[in-house]
């Protein structure tokens, strides 16, 4: 601790502005005011001298912001023995300061300004770009997660609601795929300046990153007003040519945490994602329920896989026009030993996707099969084909070949006893590269078929690409077959017509009745597979059916067993 002479000597000669303060006492001897004892010539020039010798705390209104306390400073210095330190901005001197206040050793006080202003810019600059996302310029993910807790609570606490919209831009993959990641900013960049127009003193938009934009408003009058501002957004977006998926949660019709006001825009966004996108969806409670069940699945099925739990069971396929047996389909089972109930393929393939567990899933479908078939080949004679189902995650994997190459050998298969089915979903992407996998595939000498057609990107131009020797026409078409003339009987007569001519077979699925079977033939349908000859069957079950014991077939159909052909 200095004494006031060194003090003032050290005063004197830095080019920091800098006093000594001096307590006033009352009668009482109550510190009531501190007067300016000594002020360096640097403090009384910015101050333009109002700070100045002999000049009293209370006499500086005008100078000392009302948000610096002085006195108090300067009093608990002196009574707590204690310094302090604090940054601010002095409109006096146009300048970020920061001032440190010390005790003298006779119970005055120093203090001492030192200019931060190139440090108080650099840190503003840093706060700009830790807020800011650099490509499109608008507030990002981390200044969102800053404010929001915030901005929930003071409308709960205001009884007002809030609205948030989370906007998804569609096939930002393929835009950066096909015309590069430049384009791909462009459309963000075009993105963000759309969502621009929409900001005012209640509504803020960020980017949370990658494809992904969010909406923030606050003193939000009704729903109906949400589904106004949403709506005029979604077509903007539209007369932009920007198509978009956007979910939307509001506070405190939804939820009144944070939190999961988020979780739920973001699912009903997906929810529009899943719809067939560029679309608006409100959250509604079912999809909370779903998305618990599914992440309930999810666990589920990651312990199912450890513990083997899944199991093939095999659908055979008869040829039409005598009864004899083509082959099997290899499907997928799986029964829940906890609930003790049958999961749907359906319902388990799409998580499956969804985690990442869909290729090691395949792979083993793929071995499982191979292997039964061989069995089936030594044990029975079986000549017919062992049909499997391969999804596009699958295909997309460098290494599938090479792994139908070597399960080949290892099994010491006919690579003509093997089909290979492939879904139009794969079509979706790179046709070109599509082709070139799947004729490679033909090359080994493993059939394909495409599974499906009919219902979702079917279209006959693929077909003169594809090198499919079989096309399976969808039960959805199969299941309004009757003797009757309608739409999808004549549909279904021009597929198999014409596919015919093509050089490709052709297999209707979900044939559960003899009227199905009747008209199918008369279009001359190579082969059918169905409830009405032949349920889906676990292994042993076929072994028996393959040794000859007919009556182990499960089936819905009256046929008597002797007129159908097992080889």
């Amino acid at each position: 601790m200095l004494s006031d002479v060194e003090y003032k000597q050290a005063l004197n000669s830095t080019s920091n502005p800098a006093f000594i303060a001096a307590p006033v006492y009352d009668g009482a001897n109550k510190i009531v005011d501190f007067t300016i004892e000594y002020a360096n010539p640097t403090l009384c020039r910015i101050t333009d001298y109002t700070a100045d010798n002999g000049v009293r705390f209370s006499n500086l209104h005008d100078t000392i912001p009302e948000s610096l306390d002085w006195f108090n400073y300067a009093l608990e210095s002196i009574e707590k023995e204690r310094g302090f330190d604090i940054t601010f901005y002095a409109d006096w001197a146009v300048t970020w300061f920061h001032m440190t206040v010390d005790r003298t050793k006779n119970d005055k006080c120093v203090f001492i300004f030192t200019n931060v202003n190139s440090l108080k810019k650099a840190e503003q600059k840093f706060t700009r770009l830790m807020y800011t996302d650099t490509l499109t310029g608008i507030a990002n993910r981390t200044y969102f997660n800053q404010i929001f807790n915030n901005v929930i609570e003071q409308a709960n606490n205001d009884h007002t609601s809030v609205g948030i919209m989370v906007i998804d831009v569609d096939n930002m993959k393929s835009i950066n795929d096909v015309s590069g990641h430049i384009t791909g900013d462009s459309v963000l960049r075009r993105s963000a300046h759309i969502l621009e127009k929409f900001e005012d003193e209640n509504t803020q938009i960020f980017r949370l990153g990658d494809d992904e934009f969010l909406m923030l408003i606050i003193n939000l009058p009704s729903k109906d007003r949400m589904s106004v501002i949403s709506g005029a957004v979604f077509e903007t977006f539209q007369h932009n040519n920007i198509s978009i998926s956007a979910g939307i949660a509001i506070c405190p019709d939804d939820n009144n945490q944070s939190s999961n006001l988020l979780k739920y825009a973001d699912l009903a966004m997906k929810t529009a994602k899943k719809n067939g996108k560029n679309s608006v969806v409100f959250f509604t409670p079912n999809m909370y329920q779903s998305f618990v069940h599914r992440t309930l699945l999810q666990e589920k099925l990651l312990v199912a896989f450890q513990n083997n739990s899944f199991k093939l069971y095999y659908q055979p396929q008869f040829y039409i026009d005598s009864n004899r047996l083509r082959g099997f389909e290899a499907l997928i089972r799986w029964h829940d030993e906890v609930t003790d109930t049958w999961i749907p393929p359906d319902d388990f393939i799409t998580v499956a996707e969804e985690i990442h567990l869909i290729a090691a899933l395949g792979r083993w479908i793929l071995e499982t099969g191979c292997a039964t078939l061989k069995q089936w080949q030594t044990d029975y004679g079986f000549k017919g084909i062992m049909s499997i189902n391969v999804s596009p995650t699958q295909l997309k994997d460098i290494t599938f070949l090479a792994q139908l190459e070597e399960l080949i050998k290892k099994y010491d298969i006919q690579p003509n006893t093997l089909e290979i089915e492939i879904t139009e979903g794969l079509l979706i992407d790179n046709i070109k590269s599509t082709v070139t996998l799947l004729q490679q595939i033909r090359k080994l000498g493993i059939l394909l078929a495409l599974d499906d057609f009919g219902t979702g990107y079917s279209s006959f131009k693929y077909l003169q690409y594809l090198p499919v020797n079989t096309l399976k026409i969808d039960k959805s078409f199969i299941s309004t077959l009757d003797n009757k003339v309608s739409i999808e009987s004549n549909i279904t007569a021009a597929i198999i017509s014409l596919v015919s001519k093509m050089g490709i077979d052709t297999i209707a699925e979900g044939v559960e009745h003899p009227e199905q079977l009747e008209l199918l033939r008369k279009m001359k349908c190579k082969t059918m597979q169905g409830f009405l000859r032949g349920m889906p069957m676990e292994k042993a079950r076929c072994n028996k059916v393959l040794s000859g014991d007919i009556s182990a077939l499960l089936r819905i159909g009256t046929e008597p067993p002797e007129n159908i052909i097992i080889e």
